[in-house]
């Protein structure tokens, strides 16, 4: 092979690399976090059924350390709060075939009151129902010296506890807490910059599941 003919070659072999390693790439990142101009498995609640990006994904909060209604010694006040945060369905959605497909989701099993959707749940609100599932074993334990445990309500409250844990460690808030001498509460009335729940919520109001008894049990009955 003369030396012409192999610069040619290693010239057309780098230039077919360059061409693989851009294409791989490009398919990686839009696998991987969906096309920049549209919504992704992890931002898809912010857009409209058109593609418009129709809400901010973060929103500025203030932060309660103590003060905050679903703290409420009022038990009925802070029961209501804590049953608001809950749409109908209690989280759970159902996407048709081609959602699934447009959203590259897992298929998910399909319900049996409308087999044409399949049925998620939307991890946020099961993690709410853990939390409120141990809340609610703390307050049958505070307000019933005798209330006793069931070793299903046991198991079923660890693994409630565990899902928080695991939720925590993938938002991994980085919010740094202040504290002065003359606020009892750390951090209390500061902000923080939070994910869009409000936005999250319409979005599972407007895809709603509601579950029917002969339906995949997708989220247990939470203990209030």
């Amino acid at each position: 092979m003369t030396p012409k003919v192999l610069s040619v070659t290693i010239f057309t072999l780098l230039t077919v690399l360059v061409i693989l390693t851009g294409t791989l790439l490009f398919w990686f990142k839009s696998s991987s976090l969906g096309h920049p101009d549209g919504p992704s498995q992890l931002d898809y609640f912010l857009y409209s059924p058109s593609g418009d990006k129709q809400h901010p994904e973060m929103v500025e909060k203030i932060y309660h350390d103590y003060h905050d209604d679903f703290l409420n010694f009022n038990t009925t006040i802070s029961q209501q709060h804590w049953r608001s945060l809950f749409p109908v369905g209690e989280g759970m959605i159902g996407l048709t075939d081609q959602q699934v497909i447009d959203m590259d989701l897992h298929h998910s099993v399909r319900g049996v009151s409308d087999p044409k959707r399949h049925i998620y749940l939307v991890a946020a609100f099961h993690q709410l129902h853990c939390l409120s599932q141990a809340r609610s074993i703390i307050m049958h334990l505070f307000q019933d010296p005798n209330y006793t445990i069931r070793e299903a309500t046991y198991h079923h409250t660890m693994h409630c506890v565990d899902i928080v844990r695991q939720a925590l460690m993938c938002a991994s808030d980085s919010t740094l807490i202040w504290k002065e001498y003359d606020v009892k509460w750390p951090g209390e009335g500061g902000t923080r910059v939070c994910r869009n729940f409000d936005a999250l919520t319409q979005w599972v109001v407007d895809h709603q599941y509601v579950s029917q008894s002969f339906d995949p049990a997708l989220l247990p009955h939470t203990e209030y």
